[in-house]
């Protein structure tokens, strides 16, 4: 038998009501919004939230991005996974850093204040991404 998804509750502009947000499903709706941002021979792991830090985890162990570096590859994914999260707008309130992972490649971190708004919509501008360690 399949598994039945009940619908959260809506205010009277048709969106999700502040006080029915939990982390749960914010994390939830974001694997689901990022699902198809990685390719061939990559995964999304994991996906956390903790203290304001959404993370996700993509492995690129088994990914041979030639002629790319595995670190034009994350810069590239970052923007895909963040522009998709950044279409949420109901769970705003909740993060204050997304940050993405790629293990040994490193990780990128934008904040709130590296928002971005454009004809389309918030994003980070990539101008500005940064691999740490």
């Amino acid at each position: 038998m399949g598994f039945i998804e009940f619908p959260r509750p809506l205010n009277e502009t048709n969106e999700v009501k502040d006080t029915d947000i939990t982390s749960e499903d914010f994390v939830s709706d974001v694997k689901e919004a990022i699902k198809g941002d990685v390719g061939k021979d990559e995964e999304i792991v994991d996906v956390t939230f903790d203290n304001g830090n959404l993370c996700v985890y993509v492995d690129f162990s088994k990914m041979d991005p030639s002629p790319l570096t595995k670190e034009d590859v994350a810069l590239a994914r970052t923007s895909s996974i963040t522009d998709d999260i950044l279409t949420l707008t109901q769970y705003e309130s909740l993060w204050d850093t997304i940050t993405v992972d790629f293990g040994e490649v490193g990780h990128i971190t934008n904040g709130k204040d590296d928002l971005q708004v454009g004809a389309t919509g918030k994003y980070f501008d990539a101008v500005n991404f940064a691999i740490e360690q």
